[in-house]
């Protein structure tokens, strides 16, 4: 199946996703306006809760309108690991990282092990790098593995994310069956 975690793989055996699809979509029609970014994600996993999170470091100085991450460890993880890290990549501009769902994902994440950092951003792809490359230059005094990094990206936030990974790639639209066969880099083979 492709699962690398056994606990994942469990946990989504017995996933009835057409319900909870159902259960989600009928709550959002039920929710306030502004209460969507508050909801969190429904799964979890054993440490969530212990996952420890600094807050507001600065990515930026402050005359450049200072702006912050939050950097979420693993629970078991000591301070001389050097661990693996995972950027949630923000597409639209704003303390994105505030809202429920990336706040659950970084959980998520450092509770399998992996730091993950979540970002507020002013104009997302510049922005962008310049996390990149602040973990990077960092990599050390933030118990980071820089050559074992990664980002992560779901829904509008996606063709940021393959602008930071590829930025000189042209992306066309394909439609296919896989969830993002819609966009693929110009000039391959789709079907792949």
């Amino acid at each position: 199946s492709g699962c690398e975690s056994a606990d994942l793989c469990h946990a989504l055996e017995g996933l009835d996703t057409r319900s909870l699809r159902r259960r989600n979509r009928a709550d959002a029609d039920d929710a306030a306006p502004g209460e969507l970014l508050t909801r969190r994600v429904l799964y979890s996993l054993p440490g969530m809760d212990a996952v420890r999170v600094r807050r507001d470091v600065a990515y930026t100085t402050p005359a450049d309108a200072e702006l912050t991450m939050d950097v979420y460890y693993p629970p078991e993880r000591t301070a001389s690991d050097s661990t693996p890290a995972v950027v949630l990549v923000s597409g639209f501009p704003g303390a994105v990282k505030r809202i429920g769902s990336f706040v659950s994902w970084a959980e998520l994440m450092a509770a399998s092990g992996l730091v993950a950092i979540t970002c507020a951003t002013r104009e997302p792809v510049a922005d962008m790098e310049t996390v990149l490359g602040h973990v990077r230059e960092h990599a050390a005094s933030l118990g980071i593995d820089g050559d074992r990094m990664g980002l992560w990206a779901c829904s509008g936030h996606v063709p940021n994310a393959l602008s930071i990974h590829a930025p000189t790639a042209r992306w066309k639209t394909f439609r296919g069956t896989h969830p993002c066969s819609w966009l693929v880099p110009a000039g391959t083979n789709s079907r792949d």
